[in-house]
C-alpha cells in the first residue's frame, strides 16, 4: 500500500453485530438497523430470552438468535450467568466474524467482544449503569448530550454524543393505530391509564419504588372510568402482580395483554402513564403524553432534564401519588410520521465513522510506512490520498460540535477520561463552516445544517470585536449566504471597520488580510455597494503591503506600542505570510490589480524557498533578513491547509504550479516527518496539531532572533506532537483540499480575465503552464 491511500472494507462485507439485551432495546435498535443497511452494511443479531425481548423481536420482524437469558437479581448468579452468556456468545461470533458489536449497554457482548478482539460500541442512557467497559481496551460509548460529561457513566476514551434522548432515535417513526384499544378489551369511555412496574430484579431497585407503585395503584382503583393496563417485565411479576390484586384483575379494572404488545402505539393510546423505569416514561414523554415516574433510585441526567422541560413528573412520597397525578381524557390524534431524526442520523454516523476508523487503523499499523523515501509515486496515487484525507477531516469534525450553542468549540483536548470540547468559538465555526461549504459543492453532505449554524452566528453579532472576525464573517456570508452581505455592513457599521478597530491601527497582517479577503469575496459575489467594497479593499491592501520586505516575507504587524511586542513587528508567522497571499490573490480578481499578484507571486517564493527538507512549513520568518528565524512548532494544518489554500489560489490567478510545494507539506502529514508519525490518529478519527520542541519557547524565539541569538538544530529526542485537535484546522483542510477530491487531474488553462489576470481551472498537480 502507498503513503497516503486508504483502503477500507466495502459497506457490503463490513458486517456489524447487533446483541438485544433488554426489551427496550428492541424498537431502539429496529430504526438504526434500517439505517444501517440503507447504507450497505450487513447486520446479523442475537438476543437475550429475557423480559419481551424476543417477542417483541418477533414483533418488529428481526431475525435474532436466541442466546442466554435472565439470572434473576442475586449479584453471584448474574456474575455467573454474565460470564456464561458471554462464552454461549463466543462461537457465533467466531463464525461470523463480525467488524464491530453494537448495544445499548449488553455487558456480556463487551465481555465477548474483548475475548474475540472484536471492536465494541455501548450505548448508554443512564450514567449510573455499572459497565464492564474496562475489560475492553478498544471499545467506545455513545450518550445523549444531555448528560454532562463528567457524570457519563462509562470512563471511556473514546465517548462520543447524539443530540435529544434515546426515545428520539424511533418515536419520530411511530404510526399509531387506535385499534390497540379494541384489541385490550377497550372503549372510548374508558380513561386508559398504562402502568410499568419497577425493575424488582435491577441491582438499582429500591422499597421505595415498589411502595409508590402500590401506591399508584391503590390511588387508580378508586377512580371509577380508569382502566389500568400493566406490562410486567416477566412472567414471574406478571403472577405477582394478579396474586396482589386479584379484585382488579376479576373486575376488568387492571389488565395485562395476553401478547407482546407495540409500547409505543399503547403509550400515545393511554391517558396518561405511570412507570417505574426509563425507557416508557421517556417514550411517554417524547410522545407528550403525561408521565408519572415512581422510581426512586438515582435520578438520571435525562430524566432531571425532562423533569425541567415539564414532560416528566417525579414522584417522591405517597402524598405525591394523591397530589400530582391528574387524571384526565386525552384525545389521541396521528403524531405523524416525523422525517427529522437527527439523534439516528447521529449514533449512524457515529457507528460508521468508528467502523471505518479501526478498518483504517488496522491497515495503517500494518501497511502504510513512513519514511523520507516514501511518497505517492503517480497522479491517481495522490488523488485517491486527498480523497481519503477529506473524507476523513469530515468524520472528524462531529465530535468538536456543540449543538447547544450552534458553534465548533475552540479544541479538543484529551482529559485522560476522554476527549473533552474546551471552549466555543464563533471564529473557528466561521472557519470551518467556509471549508464544510466547499465539501459541500462537492456533492458530498457534511453532516450539519450549515445554513442554521450562520444563522446562528448572524442572531446576535456582539462577539464581532475585532477586524478579523468581522473580515471572515463577511466571506462566510458571501460565499454560504450573499443575500445578507448588505444587511451585515450595514449593522456592523463595515464602512469605518479600518478606523475603529486596534488591528487596523497596528497594522496586524493576518486580521487586515482576512478583512481583505472578505471585502473582495462580497465584491466577487456582488453582494454589496461596489464603490464601498473597492474603497476598503484598496486601503486595505495597501495596509497589509507596507508590512512585506524586500525579500518578500510580510511582518507581523506595522507598529506596536508595547516595547516587548515591538521586537516581534518585523517577524511574522506562517500565518502573516498565507492569508496575504491569499487576500491579494482574491484582491487581483475582484479589482484587477495586477502588481498584487506579483507581490503575493514574492511572498510564496520566498516560502518555498524556505521550506523544510522534509516538506516544513515553518513558524517565524524575518521581514528583513527574507529568512527562518524559528522553526517550531510546525503545524498540521500549515502542511494541509493553510499553505495548499494560499498557493492553490494564487496558482488560479498566475498560472504558476506549485504543485511539488504542496505535495511535500501532505507527505509530512502522512508520516514522511521528523518522527516518521502519520498525523491522523484513526482510533481518536483526530488529525493532530504540531510537532514541538519541548525546549521551544514561541515568544523568546522572535526577541532572541533580533539579539543575534543563533537557533540550535532541533533533535528528535527534543521533539513531541502536541495531542490536541482544532475545528478550524480541519476546516482550512476542507477548504484547500475538497474541490481537489473531485477536480480532473489535467490542468487546463481557460483564459485570461478582464483585469489581465491569468484564469484557469485548477488541478492538483500542475495548475498552470509555468513552474515557479
Amino acid at each position: 500500500m502507498k503513503l497516503g491511500e486508504i483502503s477500507t472494507t466495502p459497506k457490503s462485507r463490513a458486517k456489524i453485530w447487533v446483541d438485544l439485551d433488554n426489551t427496550p432495546h428492541v424498537p431502539f435498535f429496529a430504526p438504526i438497523l434500517e439505517e444501517l443497511e440503507r447504507r450497505g452494511y450487513s447486520t446479523f443479531l442475537t438476543a437475550r430470552d429475557a423480559f419481551q425481548v424476543c417477542e417483541l423481536a418477533d414483533l418488529y420482524h428481526l431475525p435474532i438468535s436466541r442466546i442466554g437469558r435472565h439470572y434473576g437479581r442475586n449479584s453471584i448468579l448474574k456474575l455467573g450467568g454474565l460470564g456464561l452468556r458471554a462464552m454461549q456468545l463466543l462461537p457465533v461470533v467466531l463464525r461470523e466474524r463480525p467488524n464491530l458489536a453494537l448495544s445499548h449497554g449488553s455487558r456480556a457482548q463487551v465481555l465477548c467482544s474483548a475475548m474475540a478482539g472484536i471492536p465494541c460500541v455501548s450505548i448508554f442512557d443512564y450514567e449510573f449503569a455499572k459497565s464492564i467497559q474496562f475489560v475492553h481496551r478498544n471499545s467506545w460509548s455513545i450518550t445523549p448530550d444531555v448528560i454532562p460529561h463528567e457524570e457519563k457513566g462509562p470512563k471511556s476514551r473514546r465517548l462520543l454524543t447524539y443530540p435529544g434522548i434515546k426515545e428520539d432515535v424511533y418515536v419520530p417513526a411511530l404510526k399509531a393505530d387506535p385499534r390497540i384499544r379494541a384489541d385490550l378489551g377497550l372503549t372510548t369511555e374508558d380513561l386508559i391509564v398504562t402502568l410499568r412496574p419497577p425493575a424488582e430484579e435491577a441491582h438499582y431497585h429500591t422499597v421505595e419504588s415498589a411502595e409508590l407503585f402500590r401506591a399508584a395503584v391503590e390511588f387508580l382503583s378508586h377512580q371509577s372510568a380508569v382502566k389500568m393496563v400493566v406490562l410486567p417485565r416477566n412472567n414471574k411479576q406478571a403472577d405477582s402482580l394478579r396474586r396482589q390484586w386479584p379484585r382488579l384483575f376479576d373486575a376488568g379494572k387492571m389488565r395485562i395483554p395476553q401478547h407482546a404488545v407495540d409500547g409505543l402505539n399503547l403509550i400515545w393510546n393511554s391517558d396518561l402513564v405511570i412507570s417505574g423505569g426509563g425507557t416508557m416514561n421517556r417514550e411517554a414523554a417524547a410522545l407528550r403524553v403525561p408521565v408519572y415516574s415512581v422510581f426512586r433510585g438515582r435520578i438520571g441526567a435525562v430524566d432531571r432534564y425532562l423533569e425541567r422541560d415539564g414532560r416528566l413528573v417525579l414522584l417522591q412520597s405517597v402524598q405525591d401519588v394523591q397530589s400530582k397525578i391528574v387524571l384526565a381524557r386525552r384525545t389521541p390524534s396521528s403524531p405523524g410520521a416525523r422525517t427529522d431524526a437527527p439523534a439516528l442520523q447521529t449514533i449512524v454516523n457515529h457507528i460508521e465513522m468508528i467502523l471505518s476508523a479501526n478498518q483504517n487503523d488496522r491497515r495503517a499499523r500494518g501497511e502504510i510506512t513512513a519514511s523520507v523515501e516514501t511518497r505517492p509515486k503517480d497522479v491517481d496515487d495522490l488523488k485517491a490520498a486527498i480523497s481519503d484525507l477529506v473524507q476523513f477531516a469530515a468524520r472528524s469534525l462531529p465530535v468538536m460540535f456543540d449543538s447547544g450553542t450552534g458553534l465548533f468549540c475552540y479544541a479538543l483536548r484529551n482529559s485522560g477520561q476522554g476527549w473533552d470540547r474546551v471552549g466555543q468559538s464563533p471564529r473557528y465555526t466561521m472557519m470551518t463552516l467556509l471549508g464544510l461549504q466547499k465539501y459541500k459543492a462537492t456533492g458530498a453532505k457534511p453532516r450539519f445544517d450549515l445554513d442554521a449554524i450562520l444563522t446562528g452566528l448572524l442572531s446576535s453579532t456582539a462577539w464581532v470585536d475585532n477586524l478579523g472576525d468581522l473580515g471572515l464573517l463577511l466571506w462566510t456570508c458571501a460565499l454560504l449566504r450573499p443575500c445578507a452581505v448588505e444587511e451585515l455592513c450595514d449593522r456592523l457599521n463595515v464602512k469605518s471597520a479600518l478606523a475603529r478597530f486596534s488591528e487596523a491601527g497596528r497594522g496586524s497582517t493576518m486580521e487586515l488580510s482576512w478583512f481583505l479577503a472578505g471585502v473582495c469575496h462580497s465584491a466577487l459575489a456582488g453582494a454589496a455597494d461596489d464603490e464601498l467594497l473597492s474603497s476598503l479593499a484598496f486601503e486595505t491592501h495597501r495596509r497589509v503591503a507596507c508590512n512585506q520586505g524586500q525579500q518578500g516575507i510580510f511582518g507581523h504587524q506595522s507598529s506596536e506600542s508595547n516595547l516587548i511586542r515591538s521586537m516581534r513587528t518585523r517577524v511574522g508567522t506562517f500565518a502573516d505570510q498565507v492569508y496575504p497571499i491569499y487576500g491579494f490573490s482574491r484582491f487581483a480578481q475582484a479589482f484587477g490589480v495586477k502588481t498584487a499578484v506579483q507581490d503575493a507571486l514574492r511572498c510564496a517564493s520566498a516560502i518555498c524557498s524556505l521550506q523544510g527538507p522534509l516538506g516544513q512549513w515553518w513558524w517565524h520568518y524575518d521581514q528583513l533578513t527574507g529568512g527562518v528565524i524559528g522553526q517550531y512548532p510546525v503545524f498540521s494544518v500549515h502542511q494541509a491547509g493553510m499553505a495548499p489554500m494560499a498557493l492553490l489560489t494564487l496558482s488560479e490567478v498566475s498560472g504558476v504550479d506549485f504543485s511539488s510545494y504542496i505535495d511535500r507539506g501532505l507527505r509530512w502529514l502522512y508520516g514522511a516527518n521528523e518522527l516518521n508519525r502519520d498525523f491522523r490518529d484513526f482510533n481518536s478519527n483526530l488529525i493532530w496539531r504540531s510537532i514541538d520542541a519541548r525546549r521551544y519557547r514561541r515568544y523568546w524565539r522572535p526577541v532572541a532572533a533580533r539579539l543575534g541569538i543563533p537557533e540550535q538544530q532541533a533533535r528528535s529526542s527534543d521533539l513531541r506532537i502536541l495531542l490536541e485537535a482544532r475545528p478550524y484546522e480541519l476546516g482550512w483542510l476542507l477548504y484547500a483540499l475538497a474541490p481537489l477530491s473531485t477536480a480532473s487531474l489535467a490542468p487546463e488553462v481557460t483564459g485570461v480575465g478582464s483585469s489581465g489576470v491569468l484564469t484557469n481551472s485548477f488541478a492538483y498537480p500542475g495548475f498552470g503552464r509555468q513552474a515557479l
